[in-house]
């Protein structure tokens, strides 16, 4: 099973139900190095039969042959003659029923590029979360349920969430929806989702970066997401430079 890592206050949020989304930049890496030259075609379905259909075939395109980039297949491509639908053949067994971003190179002819996003439809993760075996009572202890101070965080000699095991989890979600899209395309709503506050976001050079939480019109769920962003390796510089995002919807699910 696999596993999912948020900062703390969006572990919190999540098990409280009040975040449903989380944006991820993973598997869209090689994109981002030149975000602004390729044009998403969309996030479909690979069919029982390994085949993809997308929109946004270009005038006078016609049979191809495609090196799949990331697992390596040679995929064939046909375009509708009555429609601008793109039809991929040659996907793997195991890629059926997945959903895959599919992008076109704006300058490179037809150069496309395929990417499966981390988590799919219908998959349940573990949350990951700072955790310790109790000496005295042998059972698990977590970080989270501690108060932020600094004296309980020297306490005990937690052990780094990135390798908790899923056996130690004790909370999961499920993987409802995917999407792609940049960044600062998060509307007002999705960034609620995300689990952000409402407020004003104050940007000082040199200075940490400062939300004032405040109602509509004055604040923004989106100053909020931003403001998140600032707490995350690599947020802010996904959000300067508008990076292409895989958005995960999901739900709080029961122990597989």
């Amino acid at each position: 099973m696999k596993g999912i890592n948020f900062i703390r206050q969006m572990y919190e949020r999540t098990v409280a139900g009040i975040k449903t989304q989380t944006r991820r930049t993973g598997g869209l890496e090689y994109i981002n190095e030149a975000a602004d030259t390729w044009l998403h075609l969309g996030c479909g379905p690979v069919d029982e039969s390994g085949k993809l259909t997308v929109t946004g075939a270009q005038p006078g395109e016609k049979l191809l042959s495609i090196v799949h980039t990331t697992n390596r297949n040679v995929l064939r491509g046909y375009v509708d003659s009555n429609s601008n639908e793109l039809t991929f053949h040659g996907f793997k067994r195991s890629d059926r029923r997945k959903q895959v971003a599919v992008f076109r190179h704006k300058e490179r002819g037809y150069t496309y590029h395929f990417v499966f996003p981390c988590y799919q439809p219908g998959e349940t993760l573990y949350l990951k979360e700072p955790y310790q075996t109790d000496p005295e009572t042998n059972q698990l202890i977590y970080r989270f349920d501690r108060p932020v101070r600094e004296g309980d965080n020297r306490e005990v000699k937690w052990k780094n969430k990135l390798f908790m095991p899923a056996s130690a989890a004790r909370a999961w979600i499920r993987i409802t929806g995917v999407r792609c899209e940049p960044v600062r395309q998060i509307s007002e709503a999705d960034a609620k989702a995300e689990g952000a506050d409402c407020g004003i976001l104050r940007l000082e050079k040199g200075q940490v970066a400062q939300l004032i939480r405040t109602d509509p019109p004055e604040g923004s769920y989106r100053n909020g997401f931003e403001f998140i962003l600032h707490s995350v390796t690599g947020g802010a510089q996904a959000w300067q430079d508008d990076k292409w995002v895989f958005v995960y919807e999901f739900e709080l699910a029961e122990k597989p």
